[in-house]
């Protein structure tokens, strides 16, 4: 129902003038002094200067009572009065506008659920009072104030169309929090949550006492969508070739069944490398395979897996990753001098079959080492920008090496202990170890120590962000340990550990909206990137890692950097989230006492305001009272006649 409301109320302070104002038509007139010729005319003015009260009986009189009205008139009208309708009404109001990925659903030909949230936004902003202030907040993957308090009304529109739609995971609970926590020292806060409804995690506002109103927006749509996808290298038992092998999760929300097309292809290519016609059942998931063969140079190049036709929310009918790297490893074996090469690290690399060996020298080969490699250094301490992936040093010398500082050798030390939680030392024994001498390694306490003897650390890790890197202190060759099975496995882990770390470059559990953390090869001095849509990003380097701070829409990123090596990456973000693709039933929004949710075609109507109506009023007033007392004193009529001129009595 609507009704009527005063929205500043201390207009109504201008009817206290009312006072001063009947006082003045209450007091009597204060006489000057006159010489007359005679008083029998002036005999009741004499009785009223014989008065002792300077107040006279107040008598209703035309002017007193247009004043009156026209101070009324005015007194209303600064107090703003308007017609409200129901709805969320206040003086400082924070409006959240879910932007996750649910919002791009298309809702007509040119129509999405955000764009319906913006414009129902925009309307409720018409409906509050003028002066009121206002906040805009984005429900992202991490909640943004797009619009700080503010009262131009200009700018708080501009905010809301500038909202842009985000293929994210929405954090609504996070951005309801941040909304309420703004306004928490205002008495008349409210917020106003325009979303579809389809939350990731309900929020918990049964506590709140800051008035909360969600507003829906869309209708439930059936739609299909990859919810998980996954590629690996396998053997064929039968051709013996490597191929590469994506799985992909459906899952299909819709009340109806659904023909669809899967493929895979390269970024790039238009035509795919794989396909499979799939019926995907109503409410259930269907897995499927697609395997493609692929070579060694294509290992680490973008994959998109398509499902079509498109739905109603085409961002989950796509996903990315990358051709998944095979088992052969590239190890590159560098020794100080030619004369310098340890025949027990070519034996035990070379008793993994899927190893593929490379020697060289120190200084001689660096450029051609690909980022991907394990890189083993036997004699010296490679600089740390240097190329390559993972990397194992034996024997470096005293000296600062890594980060590290290899003391004084020590002659015969007995190791006493081992780690044999970290995956490097998996299944390796260092009992009854014998060396001939060993240089101790210090470092920093966040560096992992390996093995110990007694006080002397003689293995120990030296990784940093863009790669693994271990320290052996001692010459392998002068100790027993190649005669036993665990140095085998020592080598064996290493490997095993850098072919892990490249195919988690392969990862596709990158989801958009969270920043993006991606290692660098050693020695890179400079980073670009640019997201899917071909924009440029803000990247930084830190510790060989590059960061991008932001990221929005899936897609494939492409890092490109530069040093001692250049290159770059592919980055691939899905959203493959089962909540946000859900788009059949609304989820269970909380209610309570200060919680409220109505649909979007229920808004409240415009605010109307008629204090410029009470303004004309006055106006026409104050020119009826200049009237009255300029009018012609002849219409009035004469009631007597007085010596010195006419006297007209009232």
């Amino acid at each position: 129902m609507n009704s009527l409301a005063l929205t500043s109320m201390g207009g109504l302070l201008l009817l206290l003038l009312a006072i001063p104002l009947v006082v003045l038509y209450i007091l009597r007139v204060r006489r000057r002094k006159v010489s007359v010729g005679s008083t029998w005319l002036w005999a009741a003015a004499q009785r009223d200067l014989m008065a002792k009260s300077p107040f006279k009986r107040l008598l209703l009189q035309v002017p007193l009572l247009l004043q009156l009205a026209l101070l009324a008139a005015l007194a209303v009208a600064l107090a703003k009065p308007a017609r409200l309708a129901e709805g969320v009404f206040g003086e400082h109001v924070a409006i959240v506008i879910d932007v996750s990925a649910s919002m791009s659903t298309q809702e007509g030909e040119a129509e999405t659920r955000l764009s319906s949230a913006k414009a129902a936004a925009v309307e409720l902003v018409k409906g509050l009072p003028p002066g009121a202030q206002l906040m805009i907040v984005e429900a992202s993957h991490e909640p943004r104030i797009a619009s700080p308090l503010d009262r131009d009304r200009a700018r708080i529109d501009g905010a809301i169309r500038n909202v842009e739609q985000q293929d994210v995971v929405g954090n609504l609970s996070g951005a309801i929090a941040l909304a309420v926590d703004r306004l928490k020292e205002f008495e008349d806060g409210r917020v106003v949550v325009f979303t579809d409804g389809y939350l990731a995690e309900p929020p918990e506002l049964a506590k709140t006492k800051t008035p909360i109103e969600f507003v829906l927006v869309g209708k439930p749509q059936n739609n299909a969508a990859i919810v998980r996808l996954d590629a690996r290298v396998y053997t064929d038992g039968e051709s013996k070739k490597e191929l590469s092998e994506v799985f992909v999760l459906l899952a299909n929300y819709g009340t109806e069944s659904r023909e669809a097309f899967v493929t895979v292809r390269l970024d790039g290519e238009e035509s795919p490398r794989d396909s499979r016609r799939l019926v995907l059942p109503p409410g259930e998931r269907t897995p499927v395979v697609l395997v493609f063969e692929a070579s060694s140079a294509e290992a680490g190049r973008a994959l998109v897996v398509d499902v079509s036709p498109h739905d109603a929310m085409p961002v989950d009918d796509v996903a990315y990753t990358k051709v998944p790297y095979g088992e052969d490893l590239e190890v590159w074996y560098l020794p100080k001098t030619p004369t310098d090469e340890n025949v027990w690290a070519l034996r035990a690399f070379s008793a993994d079959p899927k190893v593929r060996l490379k020697k060289g020298v120190l200084g001689a080969n660096d450029q051609s080492i690909p980022a991907e490699a394990l890189v083993v250094v036997d004699g010296a301490c490679p600089a740390a920008d240097f190329p390559g992936g993972d990397l194992l040093v034996i024997n470096p010398g005293p000296g600062a090496c890594l980060g590290l500082n290899a003391k004084p050798a020590v002659k015969e030390p007995i190791i006493t202990s081992w780690e044999t939680g970290d995956a490097r030392m998996r299944f390796v024994s260092l009992d009854r170890l014998h060396i001939s001498e060993a240089t101790p390694l210090e470092g920093g306490a966040h560096i992992t120590e390996l093995a110990r003897a007694d006080d002397n650390v003689i293995i120990r890790d030296a990784s940093t962000p863009g790669r693994t890197a271990t320290v052996v202190g001692f010459n392998v060759g002068e100790s027993d340990w190649p005669l036993k099975a665990s140095w085998v496995l020592f080598c064996r882990n290493i490997a095993e550990q850098a072919r892990l770390h490249r195919t988690a470059s392969t990862n596709t559990t990158l989801v958009a909206g969270a920043p993006l953390r991606v290692s660098v090869p050693a020695g890179t001095v400079s980073v670009a990137a640019t997201s899917p849509t071909g924009a440029t990003l803000d990247v930084s380097l830190r510790s060989g890692l590059a960061v991008i701070p932001r990221s929005s829409k899936v897609g494939i990123y492409r890092l490109s950097y530069s040093g001692r090596t250049t290159g770059a990456i592919a980055i691939p973000l899905n959203l493959t989230s089962e909540t946000e693709s859900n788009l059949s039933a609304l989820a269970n929004l909380p209610s309570s006492g200060q919680v409220s949710t109505r649909r979007s075609e229920d808004a409240p109507k415009h605010f109307l305001e008629f204090g410029w109506l009470l303004a004309a009023l006055g106006l026409a007033l104050l020119l009826f009272e200049v009237w009255y007392h300029t009018r012609d004193p002849q219409s009035a009529g004469l009631k007597g006649t007085h010596p010195i001129g006419k006297v007209r009595v009232r």
